[in-house]
């Protein structure tokens, strides 16, 4: 269930296919691989060949009735759909789940005896195979029968390789998941950025913070937009990679650079800054007005998240000076929040910058040097604009 509206956000300012362009050359090496795998075949390479480490896989989207009825089809020899992975280029023999992922973790559960919360898996709520409610695979791999029909069920499975870059992965990714449940690359960027800092950031954002409370989240977000949101604003905070106005590309690279010179103080620094930004930035707008468009026609503040906005009110509180400047009196909060409004009636361009066209580079540059500039015009305090060459 998800507790927020779903208009609650601007779709358009989060990654989609805008991030990410390929051409039919990219596609040209492209071999798939097509094969039967068993439930037995598939036990193998899930001990090593392919990774589904909890750490990096889509959060809770199946229940445990969901799963046992996945095992029931699995009992019945009914078709299941194909799963597709890709081969790692770095990695022969290894592969990265594109669809499927839930179908395989729900097989490894089973056939270990523990779903994913810890707790025993036995099945339950089936209606045809009622008869196995309530057991598990130790009790039901006792039954010759019941082994033989499980491990020698089959799965369609289908094997990218040469694929020839990322972006190839991201596009097949988006349009098998453009369906009823729209997932964010970042799912997928988890699994090619496999790493300490997207670990981290990760384990970070499964407890409720203030975070979630600013995203109206009762839970870790289900299509990782906590997650995507914490590397972003890392990301643009940190000058060690330019902005160039593709925020795929953005991102991977931080994600990257940051596996790479992991430090765990750091990184856990950061991060405490970002929720002492975020609790500052709600207590001087208020909950219901920050990081939201002023709307000029109503006088008042719009009821959805944007995220071009979060960039910048967060971005500044993210100055402990700054913060500290803003939340010290009623008075400067009001000073703050009339200086933002004061730009959205003045300022058409700032307002271009936040609306529209958020992803390019002007835009990027625009609303940072904007907003940064009147912050220091309120309190004399100048605040660094992130690597955005123009």
């Amino acid at each position: 269930m998800d507790f927020r509206d779903e208009q609650f956000e601007y779709e358009d300012q989060s990654e989609g296919t805008d991030d990410y362009k390929v051409s039919q050359e990219d596609f040209e090496d492209l071999v798939i691989i097509p094969s039967d795998w068993t439930v037995s075949t598939i036990a193998q390479h899930l001990k090593g060949d392919i990774n589904v480490d909890p750490d990096f896989q889509r959060r809770g989207v199946w229940n445990k009735t969901a799963k046992s009825r996945f095992i029931e089809s699995l009992f019945l020899g009914i078709p299941i759909p194909q799963i597709l992975l890709s081969e790692e280029q770095k990695r022969r023999g290894a592969y990265i789940v594109l669809d499927g992922k839930q179908r395989l973790t729900t097989i490894r559960e089973f056939l270990d005896g523990r779903l994913d919360d810890g707790r025993t898996f036995t099945l339950s709520g089936l209606d045809n195979l009622t008869e196995l409610n309530n057991r598990s695979w130790e009790d039901l791999s006792a039954n010759e029968d019941y082994r033989r029909a499980l491990e020698s069920a089959t799965i369609r499975t289908a094997i990218l390789k040469n694929w020839k870059n990322e972006s190839v992965l991201y596009e097949i990714f988006y349009r098998l998941n453009s369906g009823s449940v729209k997932l964010s690359p970042m799912e997928l960027r988890m699994a090619l950025f496999r790493g300490p800092f997207l670990k981290k950031v990760i384990k970070w954002t499964e407890t409720l913070n203030e975070l979630h409370s600013l995203l109206r989240l009762k839970m870790p977000d289900k299509r990782m937009n906590d997650v995507e949101l914490t590397v972003r604003h890392l990301a643009f905070q940190d000058s060690a990679i330019p902005y160039k106005g593709n925020l795929k590309d953005f991102l991977d690279q931080y994600c990257a650079h940051m596996n790479a010179n992991y430090d765990e103080d750091i990184v856990q620094g950061k991060l405490e800054n970002l929720l002492r930004a975020v609790s500052a930035a709600r207590e001087v707008w208020g909950h219901q007005a920050v990081c939201r468009r002023w709307q000029r026609s109503e006088k008042r503040f719009d009821n959805r998240f944007n995220r071009a906005i979060f960039d910048i009110q967060i971005g500044s509180m993210s100055n402990s000076a700054f913060r500290e400047w803003a939340t010290a009196s009623k008075q400067r909060k009001n000073a703050v929040v009339n200086a933002f409004v004061e730009l959205y009636e003045t300022d058409s361009e700032f307002v271009t910058s936040v609306e529209s066209t958020t992803k390019s580079i002007t835009a990027s540059h625009k609303r940072f040097s904007t907003w940064y500039k009147k912050v220091e015009e309120i309190s004399q305090i100048k605040l660094e604009i992130p690597n955005i060459p123009t």
